[in-house]
């Protein structure tokens, strides 16, 4: 899913540079390092993200960091919890997958 949606955005949005991680410790550190990030799109089914323990990891480390939610998980509650946590928007995967 990872790389199939950064394929999809570097198709979509010319000259745009897209970078995947696949730990949330992993996106902690690179955004430590990179140069301000336009957008970050979290999936809280990281290994090591666990629901909106990510979110609030990211909201901590990067108070200022746009993210979005990118999830399997269409629950209500769950989206209005993320919305509630500061993230910019959601995305559901449902349809994404096959």
């Amino acid at each position: 899913m990872r790389v199939g949606l950064r394929l999809v955005l570097e198709g979509a949005f010319s000259g745009a540079q897209v970078s995947d991680v696949g730990s949330l410790a992993a996106g902690l550190a690179w955004l430590q390092q990179a140069a301000p990030v336009d957008l970050v799109l979290l999936d809280p089914g990281l290994p090591d993200a666990g629901g909106v323990s990510g979110l609030q990891a990211i909201r901590s480390a990067c108070p200022d960091q746009q993210v979005i939610v990118v999830s399997g998980s269409t629950e209500a509650a769950f989206i209005d919890r993320c919305l509630s946590l500061g993230a910019r928007g959601f995305a559901p995967k449902v349809g994404l997958e096959r």
